[in-house]
């Protein structure tokens, strides 16, 4: 067993199947209420960049 789930567990998978929702529908995971996810080596900083889930994603 995983132990016992509490509401930061249910952030946690709102967040990632709004982006998982997010990129089957427009193929990027960004949206209304998402964290930033930048795509991997782009812009001036060539990554690579790691999305962090959780109660303050960074």
């Amino acid at each position: 067993m995983l132990g016992t789930v509490n509401g930061h567990d249910h952030e946690l998978a709102r967040s990632f199947a709004g982006a998982l929702a997010a990129f089957v529908t427009t193929g990027t995971p960004n949206g209304d209420g998402l964290a930033d996810w930048h795509p991997y080596g782009t812009g001036t900083d060539p990554g690579p960049y790691v999305m962090r889930f959780g109660p303050h994603p960074a």
